[in-house]
């Protein structure tokens, strides 16, 4: 008896021998023509005749079910087969799976293919299963069309009451899986693909899944349609090319593309995928995203990682331009492709463009693909990835690690980017990046990061992140608030471009509020660019106001840069900044006077009472329906109300002249006067100017003062008066002279003068010496 009986298929005149026709391994050509003649008759198809290509071919239509399982199908011997149909139909050729249609249930379980097979152009209206089946040689379903309405969440359920999915599918009835009628599903569980794998162009409209499958040598996807699909625990051993493809609903768990001892290529250029997950997937070798496009797209505990030899091998073979028979594009070798490409200038620009990209350090690639919402969860990147050029909408980076450098140059973010809890430990650019909303928390990036010429359009948050390298902002704009509450700088952090010699349009630009609080720049920060050792404050102040639109992010880098060179111990610039800082809040306050009057003024609790009898008399004058009633009130209230207004507006004036002569003399006092206690210089200079100018009315009115020597000698008489004045101004008061009259007044104002002045002299310089 047939050793493959427990399938209950046998061929029944050769059943009883130890393999029948249909279940032997290894047969000779005369029986691979037996074998393809009995599998017609056996099976029934029929033989209608179809145009293609302005031709007329014929092809098989399986109307029922193909039992094929543990079939052994043999190469496709190069004769014609003869077979005839019910209706007399005949097929004399070559046999081919080319063009069939199975209106039926396909199962092709433990079924070995021996040979090259071709399913292409086939069409699959029911359930297809490929359980344990064996492809020894290329397996071509390019252009096939898998038709279903069968849910993947049905599949889930169904084989969640089976612990060995392997052992259940061995003997599984294909029944069991029409859970509705109508639907099918396709099935590729533990199968092994020796040769090439070719999917191009086929549609999967059926709930696909491919589990526990190996792909030895390439497998081809390139423009095919998935409607529901699952790879788990898949196996590629060569390339895996998705090209084109477009995808919907559909998971990678558990993937491994390619091993340590045989990394790959791995292709998704210009692919489509919706709401697909990358879940617990391995990725050795280069993996190419390029073009792609994602909507709800989750990478889930990925592993990317590509050997430095094979790197290197594939850098040294692209760029010595020899023909790469193993890469497939579109199911086309490389070579093929190269065909048509007689000069070496053209070779030079294929490679330039996206076909091709020259290898250096980065094997992930996520060039110009555009993303609506996407997800990178706790993935290691052991090799460099690109994600220069994408779009997206929703970017959210989690948990992840890039031990290579990783470039971000050219993205556009229209929404929300969120990098959180992820350590780069190498380069990472953001050059010309756009962002709308941009998030980085508590991330850390071990060697230099570059955001020069980016542009950040909405909110921006940099928090507890550390900067262990330099960091450049240079030529950034900031349209929204931005902040790097407690991040930690431990190299220069740059926020001007270093050789900047235009002043006019200088960078970056801080357009809102900016908050550096609890930031560490243990080696400082450049606010300024080559102006660092510019002396001129008006200069440097021209050149903060072009910079930052709002006065209180202009006050947030003249601190942090104060600090900065103090931590240098440049104690001149840091008073220039300080200045500058001053000036910066002088200004705030400016635009504030009156606003701050009235609400100081109505703080007051006489005042704000007034308010609420004001409140309540207009209350009760406008309550009566009578215009009479409401005419005497009038005249009853109106004083009460008059009067009332007067004294809150008195009030309200008396505290903006208040505020008023307040900021003058910060301005006198403090700016003009003494550079807000950064320059003695001027204040003994002004000093000197008061007690001078304070000479010349002594001397000209000498005679109010009594005691004051007389004599007919000018310039003895305005020394006399300069050392009166220089008593007065110091307090001295020795008593030997003593104004009278209107000098009295003059005096006790110069007295008054040097009073402040000397405690300012006082305070400048020793602040001076103990810096």
């Amino acid at each position: 008896m047939c050793k493959r009986e427990d399938f209950g298929n046998c061929d029944p005149e050769t059943a009883n021998q130890e393999y029948c026709i249909f279940h032997k391994p290894k047969k000779s050509e005369e029986e691979a023509r037996e074998f393809y003649r009995k599998f017609l008759e056996r099976f029934k198809p029929r033989v209608e005749e179809i145009e293609v290509g302005g031709r007329k071919i014929k092809r098989l239509v399986f109307e029922e079910a193909v039992d094929a399982r543990g079939y052994v199908f043999p190469e496709v011997p190069d004769v014609p087969i003869k077979y005839i149909d019910e209706e007399g139909n005949e097929w004399n050729q070559k046999f081919t799976f080319e063009n069939t249609v199975f209106k039926n249930y396909v199962n092709f379980s433990h079924v070995t293919f021996e040979g090259w097979i071709s399913f292409k152009k086939s069409i699959f209206n029911s359930s297809v299963v490929f359980n344990k089946t064996c492809f020894k040689a290329d397996v071509e379903f390019k252009a096939s069309v898998f038709n279903s309405k069968f849910k993947l969440d049905q599949i889930q359920k169904l084989l969640s009451t089976h612990p060995e999915l392997a052992a259940w599918m061995m003997n599984i009835s294909l029944e069991d899986l029409e859970i509705d009628t109508g639907n099918t599903v396709v099935l590729f569980i533990e199968t092994q693909f020796h040769g090439k794998a070719i999917f191009c162009e086929t549609s999967f409209n059926a709930e696909v899944v491919f589990f526990k499958t190996i792909f030895t040598d390439d497998a081809i996807f390139c423009c095919a349609n998935f409607d529901h699909v699952k790879f788990e625990k898949i196996t590629f051993l060569s390339g895996a090319h998705f090209n084109f493809v477009e995808m919907n609903k559909g998971n990678f768990e558990y993937c491994q593309f390619g091993t340590e001892k045989t990394p790959t290529i791995i292709f998704f250029w210009n692919s489509t995928f919706r709401e697909v997950k990358f879940v617990e997937c391995t990725f050795v070798g280069i993996t190419l995203f390029n073009n792609g496009v994602f909507d709800s797209a989750k990478f889930l505990n990925l592993v990317f990682t590509s050997p430095l030899e094979f790197t290197r091998s594939i850098r040294e073979y692209l760029q010595g331009y020899d023909l790469v028979d193993n890469l497939i594009l579109c199911g086309d070798t490389l070579k093929d492709v190269l065909e048509n490409f007689d000069k070496r200038e053209d070779i030079e620009n294929l490679y330039e463009s996206q076909t091709l990209i020259m290898l250096y350090d980065t094997c992930v690639f996520f060039r110009n693909a555009k993303f609506t919402k996407a997800l990178f969860y706790n993935i290691i990147f052991n090799t460099g990835i690109d994600f220069t050029g994408i779009k997206c909408q929703d970017f959210l980076i989690n948990k992840c690690k890039f031990s290579e450098q990783i470039k971000f140059s050219n993205a556009q973010v229209t929404k929300k980017v969120e990098i959180t809890n992820s350590v780069f430990n190498s380069n990472v650019s953001f050059n010309r990046a756009e962002f709308k909303e941009v998030s980085f928390n508590f991330t850390i990036f071990k060697e230099g990061a570059n955001f020069k010429d980016a542009i950040f359009h909405g909110t921006t948050h940099f928090k507890g992140i550390e900067f262990k390298n330099e960091v450049n902002f240079s030529l950034a704009t900031f349209k929204g608030k931005t902040s790097f509450d407690g991040s930690i700088f431990e190299r220069l952090a740059v926020f001007v471009e270093q050789e900047n010699t235009d002043t006019s349009e200088p960078t970056p630009k801080f357009h809102d509020e900016l908050s550096l609080a609890n930031c560490d720049f243990r080696q400082g920060a450049d606010f300024l660019g080559s102006l660092k050792s510019e002396t001129n404050l008006s200069k440097l102040w021209e050149f903060f106001s072009s910079c930052f639109s709002n006065p209180q992010a202009m006050i947030e880098a003249l601190r942090v840069q104060r600090l900065s060179f103090e931590k240098e111990g440049k104690r001149d610039e840091a008073d220039r900044m300080f200045v500058l800082e001053m000036r910066a809040k002088r200004k705030i306050r400016e635009s504030k006077l009156s606003e701050s009057a009235v609400q100081k003024a109505t703080s007051i609790w006489g005042v704000r009472h007034l308010l609420n009898l004001q409140d309540w008399l207009t209350t009760w004058l406008f309550n009566s329906s009578n215009i009479w009633k409401e005419l005497l009130k009038l005249l009853v209230a109106i004083v009460p109300i008059v009067f009332v207004s007067l004294i809150i507006t008195v009030s309200i004036a008396t505290f903006q002249f208040l505020y008023l002569l307040g900021y003058v003399g910060e301005v006198v006092l403090g700016d003009w006067i003494s550079l807000y206690g950064t320059s003695w210089e001027r204040i003994i200079g002004v000093s000197l100017l008061v007690i001078i100018g304070n000479a010349v009315p002594y001397t000209i009115w000498s005679k109010l003062i009594d005691g004051f020597p007389k004599t007919s000698n000018i310039v003895v008489r305005f020394a006399n008066a300069l050392y009166y004045s220089l008593v007065t101004f110091t307090t001295l008061g020795y008593g030997d002279m003593h104004p009278t009259g209107w000098l009295k007044a003059l005096s006790a104002l110069e007295a008054l003068t040097g009073a402040v002045f000397m405690a300012l002299i006082v305070a400048v310089i020793a602040r001076k010496w103990m810096r």
